[in-house]
């Protein structure tokens, strides 16, 4: 089962954050959330799912709402998120993220 860490990146700095990650956590693949979004749903079968991806205007961007849509996280036990950003504040960015989990299968411990 173990990792898989969903990432999307412009510049290069979520793809490098998702591979310092990988490097910590031993058997972690990486997707690149753009090499799904022609797939109609997309099944993951890790335990722990992880997505990494920059903030937009402190939102998530639309690529990583599209992408959601289409993710069934039924495997998933444990999800975390990293926002990456340039500067200035971040608001409540990831607040509705127990929605989002449950809506796809997966189950938020809070």
């Amino acid at each position: 089962m173990g990792v898989e860490i969903y990432y999307f990146s412009g510049t290069g700095n979520s793809l490098h954050v998702a591979q310092e990650l990988q490097k910590r956590l031993v058997g972690t693949e990486l997707v690149a959330i753009i090499s799904l979004l022609n797939q109609a749903r997309i099944e993951t079968r890790a335990e722990a799912v992880g997505f990494v991806f920059p903030q937009h205007a402190s939102a998530l961007p639309q690529i990583i709402a599209q992408f959601i849509d289409k993710l069934d996280l039924r495997s998933a036990t444990y999800l975390f998120a990293v926002a990456t950003r340039g500067g200035g504040l971040v608001e409540d960015l990831l607040g509705g993220a127990p929605d989002i989990a449950r809506r796809h299968g997966a189950a938020p411990q809070q």
